[in-house]
């Protein structure tokens, strides 16, 4: 009797890789507690490299929820691809907010 030898074909697959970025905007909201906090957006990276379907993963709270939506909602990525040809992924992506060490910003007045 023979024997088969099989060999698994290797495929590579290359993570998408943002291009454009936008900083998520610390909310006017919060200047006052200077919280910090992260937020979990999940997203779909189609072959185009437009995030679609963005929606949050775990919030922190709903205007930092907010703004890291609107944040996200910008990026332009270059697709993932799997031997070499661009494919559609879904990923997670964390934002990070830190309080503002500077001044509050004119017209915001706290307690």
């Amino acid at each position: 009797m023979g024997s088969a030898v099989m060999f698994a074909q290797a495929q590579e697959i290359k993570p998408p890789k943002p291009i454009h970025m936008v900083d998520a905007r610390y909310p006017d909201s919060a200047i006052c507690e200077g919280i910090e906090g992260t937020v979990l957006v999940r997203l779909t990276i189609p072959t185009d490299g437009i995030s679609t379907d963005v929606k949050i993963a775990k919030g922190f709270r709903p205007d930092f929820d907010q703004s890291a939506i609107d944040s996200v909602r910008q990026w332009r990525f270059r697709p993932a691809s799997k031997d070499g040809k661009p494919i559609e992924v879904t990923i997670t992506l964390e934002v990070a907010f830190k309080a503002p060490r500077s001044l509050r910003p004119p017209g915001i007045d706290c307690p």
